[in-house]
């Protein structure tokens, strides 16, 4: 491990090794050690006047920042307003001796004033030198991997210790931090943080290239000198696999992601479409778009990623370097009437569904552009009912108005001017500023078009029938 220092302490001694690492905890070790060392950028004091007429130790906690601090320093000060800092707790007694000694001019009764001093001091700041902060203590020789599973037992309602933060508390190979590559990386690549990005998934995608498992204990046993030389390859990979995802899959925002960990085994793969050229290149890309599309579809990722991940890669590797295809692909089957019951619920059908539609680059309702990742996060573009769940509830119909087939994505402002309204009478306002190009609009979601359409005759049945259609050929064109 690497060691550093508590922000605002003293440097480490680079001739000895700390006698004892902090692992979790970290943040509020460093609170107490500012506020009982008088280190950082506020001070804390203790009102002794405010105890002594029994105010609760909330009230006579004090929180200063530094620049109010420095009328405070002296001795003197302290004495006449009786306030401790919280950093003479560990001499309080020599500090009780000194505000004694500085209001010795006031003539007033010290005998009382000590016995006062001496009784807050018992009540108050003895408990606080005395208390034994629980802490769990390992020794060195623990290995890493039961590390990470004594903190996922003690820590289950808390931010639990990640496998990626103990790997990069690890000394690497001429110093470098692994921390700070991830943000160099991120830098790079910016679309590993639109992505939200789990550093954890690029450690598993090097541990699969190095052997046949990304398991924790073969991740955690992964050699920092390959993390280090294997790290740039694995993350220009995953990034060229995002870019894929948003730009041909439709995957434009990471809500619309149906499960992450299938990114593990698809980047792991991804060297062979890396170093392949000319053509060859893009009927690569194609396979792994059909990978995609068959996984997310068979909902294998909804469990046991880690399994999968170890089956996949293999498998998809083999067949982009010209081998058979993967069994997920050559069997792919789809009953298209799932459709009719895929809701929000089941997030990873569900999620692949709304991707598929947006590989056909809707356009916005509200403006006509075409959806973008910008023009999505800017307008506030999400998933809504094309029929709200208000109308068939005003007209006490029983509909599964929650069915994928009713959802389609709808900036903020037309989901506000739709309402409660059926669609024949929110899409005539539509029409009636967009023209001749509502059937573009409508056509680019995978809505049915024309006077005589099932969204015109406010027909449900009929516009889930025709979407079940139009999605039954999507899926046969990115999967066959």
């Amino acid at each position: 491990m690497v060691p550093r220092a508590i922000e605002g302490a003293p440097e480490l001694n680079e001739d000895s090794a700390p006698p004892f690492l902090i692992l979790d905890g970290q943040q509020r070790l460093s609170s107490l050690f500012h506020a009982f060392y008088g280190a950082g950028r506020h001070s804390f004091f203790l009102d002794i006047g405010a105890l002594v007429r029994q105010a609760s130790i909330n009230e006579a906690v004090k929180v200063l920042p530094a620049r109010m601090v420095e009328p405070l320093k002296s001795i003197r000060a302290q004495s006449e307003m009786l306030m401790m800092p919280l950093a003479r707790v560990r001499d309080a007694s020599e500090w009780i001796d000194e505000v004694l000694d500085a209001r010795e001019h006031l003539n007033e009764d010290n005998k009382r004033l000590r016995s006062l001093l001496r009784a807050v001091d018992k009540a108050y700041v003895e408990p606080i030198r005395q208390y034994q902060f629980p802490v769990t203590t390992l020794p060195s020789s623990t290995p890493l991997e039961a590390v990470c599973t004594i903190f996922e037992t003690l820590n289950r309602t808390g931010v639990p210790l990640t496998i990626f933060e103990l790997i990069c508390a690890r000394a690497f190979a001429d110093g470098e931090s692994l921390l700070r590559k991830w943000r160099e990386t991120c830098a790079l690549h910016s679309i590993l943080v639109d992505f939200e990005i789990d550093p954890y998934y690029v450690l598993q995608v090097i541990a699969l290239r190095r052997g046949a498992s990304c398991k924790r204990g073969a991740v955690l046993e992964l050699p920092a000198a390959a993390i280090t030389s294997e790290w740039g390859d694995a993350t220009a990979d995953f990034a060229a696999v995002l870019r894929m995802l948003r730009d041909d899959c439709g995957v434009m925002v990471p809500k619309w992601l149906p499960y992450a960990p299938m990114l593990v085994p698809l980047t792991t793969a991804w060297r062979s479409v890396d170093t392949a050229a000319g053509p060859a290149v893009a009927s690569l890309r194609a396979r792994c778009q059909r990978w995609f599309w068959c996984s997310v579809f068979t909902g294998e990722y909804e469990s046991s990623s880690i399994s999968l991940s170890e089956r996949d890669a293999p498998a998809l590797k083999e067949w982009l370097e010209g081998g058979e295809e993967p069994e997920v692909v050559r069997d792919f089957e789809f009953v298209p009437e799932r459709w009719r019951t895929i809701t929000p619920r089941q997030q990873g059908a569900y999620r692949a569904t709304i991707a598929l539609l947006l590989r056909a680059e809707p356009r916005d309702f509200h403006t006509g552009v075409r959806l973008t990742p910008e023009v999505v996060g800017e307008s506030g573009v999400d998933d809504h009912h094309v029929f709200p769940r208000g109308y068939f509830k005003d007209e006490r119909l029983e509909y599964p108005v929650d069915t994928v087939l009713n959802h389609t994505l709808l900036d903020r402002i037309t989901n506000i001017r739709i309402g409660k309204r059926p669609p024949s009478k929110y899409l005539a306002d539509i029409k009636a500023e967009l023209g001749d190009r509502l059937d573009a609009v409508l056509e680019s979601h995978g809505l049915p078009i024309g006077a005589d359409s099932p969204l015109w005759r406010d027909d449900f049945a009929g516009m889930c029938e025709f979407r079940l259609n139009l999605l039954t050929e999507l899926l046969a064109e990115v999967t066959a």
